[in-house]
């Protein structure tokens, strides 16, 4: 990969819609920063870089990030629904809730006036989950930032993915709380569900030799850089276990 020292985009997504740029940015004559940044003006990585003698790692460090993001890009998009597993959620702001037990009566997150569902940074929301299915699912909840870096909000802290069960008809206010961050913008909370626990937070990391379920598979797969980068790609072969999955988007806003 070829580094442009002229402050122009350098990848693109594909033919029609640029994505990505790779900037330099000099600091000094010898000196610099190689920087990521999407066209809807978020910074993915800003590398420092000495321009006479770059670093053997920069490429890899740059094909690295990028495929980070398009693979946020995937699956912020990606749907699935269950035949007989279907759990869903809902946003609750934590200063709304005046009886946690009475889960039926709880303040949603809902659109304003403007059309939009929006969270000031800052702020505090727990989260509602509702098995409205016929079998009992195991879930996990994904969050992908405006910026399509991807984080596991549950199972959190020392709890286990099998420990993420909901029963039929069962509702939950999970404990956690959630404080709203930067980057602003569009951020998307995905609730996957299945009948087998599922392990993100290994997916995204490394743990060679570990069987993994068939959703965490299926998460990989989706990581191919021919089916993020063209814009049919190559099928997805879903697995024939059942997946439902479940999102909701709201605003970042000062």
């Amino acid at each position: 990969m070829k580094i442009s020292y002229l402050s122009k985009p350098y990848l693109k997504k594909d033919q029609q819609a640029p994505k990505i740029g790779v900037y330099y940015i000099p600091h000094s004559d010898s000196d610099g920063a190689v920087v990521l940044k999407t066209f809807d003006h978020y910074t993915l990585d800003s590398i420092l870089v000495n321009k006479i003698q770059l670093p053997k790692s920069l490429t890899f460090k740059i094909h690295k990030k990028i495929k980070e993001y398009l693979h946020g890009d995937f699956i912020r998009k990606l749907e699935l629904e269950g035949s007989d597993i279907k759990v869903s959620f809902k946003i609750i702001p934590l200063d709304s809730i005046i009886d946690e037990k009475d889960v039926d009566n709880l303040k949603v997150l809902n659109i304003d006036d403007s059309g939009s569902k929006k969270l000031s940074l800052n702020a505090k929301v727990k989260i509602l989950i509702i098995n409205e299915g016929i079998k009992p699912a195991y879930f996990t909840l994904l969050d992908v930032q405006p910026d399509n870096l991807m984080n596991v909000l549950l199972p959190s802290g020392t709890s286990t993915p099998e420990e993420m069960r909901i029963l039929p008809d069962q509702k939950i206010l999970f404990p956690v709380e959630f404080e709203i961050g930067v980057p602003l913008g569009n951020e998307i909370f995905k609730l996957i569900s299945s009948d087998k626990p599922i392990d993100l937070k290994a997916t995204l990391g490394t743990r060679g030799g570990v069987q993994q379920s068939p959703f965490e598979k299926l998460f990989n797969e989706t990581k191919s850089e021919d089916l993020m980068q063209t814009r049919g790609g190559k099928p997805v072969s879903i697995p024939m276990s059942d997946i439902n999955i479940y999102s909701d988007s709201f605003i970042i806003v000062k």
